[in-house]
């Protein structure tokens, strides 16, 4: 998947410019660029361009460049999410279809991000958590990724192949904080791209 995020994220801009928009509800599959990184005046911003799919995954809109492994990778996710709420719904105690039956996963979006190499590291995106449900991250070799862990940094070092999932926000909510939303950051780099 990794290599199908960079194909699709290094073709010329005039390609990429058909699945372009800053709107989260304009469109299903997207392109959202970094570009409002120049229009923050000294804020905080994501120094990232992005493939954004939302919702089902119909495979004829994806890009031609990364359909087949976007759409191989968003499948692997879901059978991987659909076994981690089974998990999650015993741990809190419940029937192991508990959580797929609220349909907390009804809303996903598949993020594939693209980082450049990082001129002002400053003005980047510093901790967060996430508002969702669940983060499933596969990162790759350049890592950058940290955890706040006994309220200090550590780095989550990739692992080729291996997923990070990360509690989110409305996990937290749901479990009445018997799981605690990740704070993490993205540690931007004067190296790339990633």
């Amino acid at each position: 998947m990794i290599d199908g995020t960079r194909k699709f994220h290094e073709q010329d801009v005039e390609v990429k410019k058909e699945y372009y928009s800053s709107d989260p509800t304009a469109r299903r599959v997207r392109y959202d660029s970094n570009l409002h990184v120049y229009k923050s005046k000294g804020k905080t911003a994501n120094w990232k361009d992005s493939l954004i799919i939302s919702g089902i995954v119909s495979g004829h809109n994806e890009p031609e460049v990364c359909r087949k492994t976007s759409l191989e990778y968003i499948n692997h996710v879901i059978k991987l999410e659909d076994t981690l709420l089974g998990l999650l719904s015993e741990a809190l105690g419940l029937n192991p279809n508990h959580l797929k039956a609220t349909e907390c996963d009804k809303g996903k979006t598949f993020s594939f991000n693209y980082y450049l190499a990082c001129q002002q590291a400053e003005l980047t995106l510093g901790k967060h958590t996430d508002p969702v449900f669940l983060s499933i991250v596969l990162q790759d070799q350049n890592g950058g990724l940290q955890v706040m862990c006994d309220n200090q940094w550590a780095d989550v070092t990739p692992i080729e192949h291996a997923l990070v999932v990360n509690i989110g926000d409305l996990l937290q909510i749901l479990s009445n904080d018997k799981f605690v939303s990740a704070i993490h950051r993205v540690v931007a780099k004067n190296v790339g791209p990633r």
